[in-house]
């Protein structure tokens, strides 16, 4: 019996000194807090969503080298997206972002404001019930709620596909327009009204060259629950896409108790002709605010759904929010310009208005602030 004690603790101790398989090493958990590389390997993965044929050349911070394993059909507004792989544990669900199809850039400017819990209609027979956000006044892009709509159905399938293959951490990444949709996609798994998603699937999101996705509501809600460095809003501030939509904020914009709307016990502290002047003020700029927030609304939101509807005709139009108040969003990771991005960028702005906006731009940023690692990527 010694003997053979001796030689079970020997083939343990030779067991543990084994080198550890690849696949185990590299199954490593998603972390919070902004990781440049990542970043980098993303904004790289989103370029290809536009090329069919390409392929990836970076590795992923683990060393691995991401696979594409499903691309979508294009839905919606012309939405597409992209699940890629790290390993066998990590998948990353790539939103395209604006394309040239005038449809795309309608759905960027189709920005009248609807509830962030309600349902929606994009095709007959399919209505979609969703929670975006708790505050009963949170309200988001109906154009980018309408793509999202168009996607979720497959992408939620995806997801649990892959679960049942042991995924279970997904990376959410989207560029301009699909990053404004990512915002809602993470607000709509994160509350899950419809019981589709399993609840240990851990979910971390970068939002690149991100516009506005809704309202303050909204906006304290997403960072809210992503608090802890789960959500990022990567922004170039030499981008005017992050500037995006046009907001206005008026006074029914402002939490309930507040001197804007209570003005008569406002202006108690206050001498007779103060009070005057103060509700005179009021007055006119409430109503001008509240005439520029109409008329974008009206405009941005029951106008260019006739455009909507006639590419969706099965869609059903929303109820809009008396609101243009769009804010931005989630934790930001600032990329102010340096003299080198100046030397290189600045003298071809003129002549493209875009040129801020690139992924190249970013990438560029990324590394005169990160200084990313090349090496493996």
């Amino acid at each position: 019996m010694p003997l053979m004690n001796a030689n079970i603790s020997f083939l343990l101790l030779f067991l543990l000194m084994l080198p550890v398989p690849r696949l185990v090493q590299a199954q490593q958990p998603l972390m919070p807090g902004f990781d440049a590389n990542e970043y980098a390997m993303l904004l790289r993965l989103g370029t290809l969503i536009k090329d069919p044929q390409a392929t990836p050349e970076k590795k992923a911070p683990s060393g691995e080298l991401p696979r594409l394993v499903f691309r979508s059909e294009v839905t919606g507004l012309d939405n597409r997206w992209d699940l890629w792989l790290i390993g066998n544990h990590t998948g990353i669900i790539e939103v395209r972002g604006t394309t040239s199809k005038t449809i795309s850039w309608i759905g960027n400017f189709y920005a009248g404001m609807v509830p962030a819990t309600g349902s929606i209609q994009v095709r007959k027979g399919h209505i979609l019930n969703y929670r975006l956000a708790e505050h009963p006044g949170a309200a988001v892009h109906a154009g980018w709620l309408t793509g999202l709509a168009s996607m979720l159905p497959i992408i939620t399938g995806k997801i649990n596909e892959y679960y049942l293959k042991g995924v279970k951490q997904f990376i959410l990444m989207g560029h301009s327009q699909g990053a404004g949709i990512v915002f809602l996609l993470d607000s709509y798994l994160h509350y899950d009204v419809n019981g589709e998603i399993p609840d240990d699937i851990i979910f971390k999101t970068y939002n690149s060259g991100a516009p506005k996705p809704g309202n303050l509501y909204y906006s304290y809600d997403y960072s809210y629950i992503n608090r802890g460095g789960w959500a990022f809003r990567v922004v170039n501030t030499s981008d005017w896409v992050p500037e995006t939509p046009i907001a206005v904020q008026d006074m029914d914009d402002f939490n309930e108790i507040n001197p804007f709307a209570d003005r008569k016990t406002f202006s108690r502290s206050l001498n007779w002709m103060q009070g005057i002047i103060l509700k005179s003020i009021f007055r006119k700029n409430e109503r001008s605010l509240r005439k520029a927030g109409g008329r974008l609304n009206k405009y941005l939101g029951r106008k260019l759904f006739r455009f909507v509807g006639s590419h969706l005709p099965e869609m059903t139009e929303p109820a809009y929010v008396n609101s243009m108040n769009y804010t931005p969003a989630g934790t930001a990771v600032i990329l102010p310009p340096t003299e080198n991005y100046r030397r290189d960028y600045l003298p071809s702005a003129r002549q493209d208005l875009f040129i801020h906006h690139k992924a190249a731009a970013y990438l560029f940023l990324l590394n005169e602030h990160y200084h990313i690692d090349h090496q493996g990527q």
